[in-house]
């Protein structure tokens, strides 16, 4: 596992970033002879008890082969506004292989997308995932690789996000993020008669920016990794409740379908 940080970042260890470095080859070596095998994803959608160690594990094996296996599914209008490169705010949940979304969406539409992370100084909440810093750093790496850009951390300006996509870029926003120690502005959500309690700083970063928000989920599904994004939804001020509880639910309804492939029990934790 990564020890050290990506060049750059606090606590960076040239030693140690070699051998960071040599260990993610060789497992994306070995990753890329098993991607277009089907019994490879066919044995994981039988081990569900796996998932977890699996996805964290996938981080190391992130290349342009696996960004081209994963299937797109997309609505017209969606699609046709990728196509033409426009910006976007790419919402998602800690679930299925949500670490390959920004990839994925570079990959195939050519968009250059920053990912909003977890600053390096802070930590998610233990419930939440108690192994953090274990492959936090990796994620770094890989992203400043396959991106073209470091990611944006948690910790800095939001004035750098807003550029960022006012110059006609993407970025993707996890909204189930609880940093330990630091609290979020957060929206009442209505899911099947219940109501939970989330960061909204991706609804109000849309309205700032009148930049659109697309929902983008992906997951494991029979026996074949899917990227599905949509719809395209901009918000105003009279609308971003709305919005804010459309967005979620259409988040939540792979979750539903697809619990074996939840990071952490998202609907436990941010129960209202």
């Amino acid at each position: 596992m990564m020890k050290s940080a990506p060049p750059g970042f606090p606590g960076y260890d040239m030693r140690l970033a070699k051998l960071d470095w040599l260990g993610a080859e060789i497992y994306a070596w070995f990753g890329r002879l098993t991607f277009s095998n089907r019994r490879y994803w066919r044995k994981l959608a039988q081990e569900p008890e796996n998932f977890l160690s699996h996805l964290k594990r996938q981080v190391y094996l992130l290349c342009p082969k696996l960004f081209a296996f994963v299937d797109i599914q997309a609505d017209s209008n969606t699609d046709e506004y990728l196509k033409q490169g426009g910006a976007a705010i790419y919402a998602a949940l800690h679930h299925g292989f949500f670490t390959l979304i920004p990839f994925v969406i570079r990959s195939k539409y050519h968009i250059p997308v920053a990912a909003i992370a977890t600053a390096p100084a802070r930590n998610l909440k233990p419930e939440i995932n108690p192994d953090h810093k274990i492959w936090k750093y990796l994620f770094y790496y890989q992203a400043k690789r396959f991106l073209g850009r470091r990611c944006i951390f948690s910790d800095e300006s939001p004035r750098i996000t807003i550029n960022w996509l006012k110059a006609g870029y993407g970025a993707i926003i996890l909204i189930d993020v609880d940093e330990y120690g630091y609290r979020r502005k957060c929206r009442s959500v209505y899911y099947k008669g219940q109501e939970f309690n989330f960061p909204d700083s991706v609804i109000r970063l849309a309205r700032i920016t009148k930049v659109p928000l697309i929902a983008a989920s992906c997951y494991l599904k029979q026996e074949r990794p899917m990227l599905q994004l949509g719809p395209l939804q901009f918000v105003t001020k009279e609308n971003e409740t709305l919005v804010f509880n459309e967005l979620c639910n259409r988040l939540f309804d792979p979750v539903m379908r697809h619990p074996e492939q939840c990071f952490f029990d998202i609907f436990t934790t941010f129960k209202k």
